[in-house]
């Protein structure tokens, strides 16, 4: 009897293909500020500059600008699960709930970054104590990546209500251009995001933000699927960022690597199946073939 001509290897290949369709996305990467680097986790205070600077975290620097001309230009760690602290209006839990925000206020964020009000004046990489700075605006938390990435998102903590929170704005950078891919205002994350900007004690997560959100210079919307590895946190008054997300852009520039449609799965799944179908009929036709 002949071999069958059913084409194993072809379908093979095809379901391979769907498979890859179906998984073809980014991995994001999270620093929640409570890893342990080198080995121990960050004290309370504790200056932030190159830890992050590994291919694990896409090589990022963290740095601050403090616009009080006597502040220091510090990024620093504040643990709000500690109490009795320099700056209650950015303890949570376990020891008190959020007052208020779009994250359960009783969800311990524990340590987060901040512009230092106060200087390292014992030469020991912590500041003394550890503050926010409390001018209006504060500053900038500047993050910048080794590798470019196509989304970011973060939580804030203590964003003032009103005329205030409009002075908090996240600005997207690519390369060495002074000039911003696009910005986006914290106000546009009430309608974005539900955040509720109540000031003290109030905490918010903001979901990636990708180019698409942005506009430009000229309140114009920026391009989608745009990469950046620049972001500039401009800090309206006090306050603190935590949980930041981010996702590498894949190795061909080409931006976000688009998740399948149910409606494309279905009719490659659909093809596969009648490929299948076929190869069956071809098999069956084959077994009824006389031998010579």
């Amino acid at each position: 009897m002949n071999r069958p001509t059913y084409p194993t290897k072809t379908l093979a290949i095809l379901a391979c293909a769907l498979l890859a369709m179906t998984t073809a996305h980014t991995s994001a990467i999270t620093i929640t500020f409570e890893e342990a680097i080198p080995s121990t986790q960050h004290a309370h205070g504790q200056i932030i500059n190159t830890q992050y600077n590994s291919p694990t975290y896409l090589d990022l620097t963290i740095s601050a600008d403090n616009f009080r001309g006597s502040g220091p230009d510090i990024a620093a760690v504040f643990n709000s699960s500690l109490s009795s602290t320099a700056d209650p209006d950015l303890e949570g839990p376990p020891g008190r709930l959020w007052a208020g925000g779009n994250i359960p206020t009783g969800e311990i964020l524990g340590r987060m970054l901040i512009i230092a009000e106060h200087p390292d004046t014992n030469n020991d990489d912590i500041v003394d104590p550890s503050d926010d700075e409390g001018r209006s605006p504060a500053g900038e938390l500047i993050f910048d990546f080794g590798t470019p990435i196509i989304e970011f998102g973060f939580d804030v903590i203590d964003v003032e209500p009103g005329e205030k929170r409009k002075a908090f704005v996240a600005s997207f950078f690519l390369g060495n251009s002074p000039n911003a891919i696009g910005t986006i205002n914290f106000e546009d994350f009430e309608t974005r995001d539900g955040a509720v900007f109540g000031g003290d004690n109030y905490a918010n997560r903001i979901a990636p933000i990708r180019s698409e959100d942005l506009v430009d210079i000229n309140s114009n919307p920026v391009a989608a699927d745009l990469e950046f590895d620049r972001i500039v946190i401009t800090m309206g008054g006090s306050g603190a960022v935590d949980n930041l997300v981010f996702s590498e852009s894949p190795p061909d520039g080409g931006g976000i690597i688009p998740l399948p449609t149910g409606a494309s799965i279905g009719v490659t799944g659909f093809a596969l199946l009648a490929f299948i179908s076929y190869g069956r009929r071809q098999q069956r036709q084959t077994q009824l073939i006389p031998a010579n």
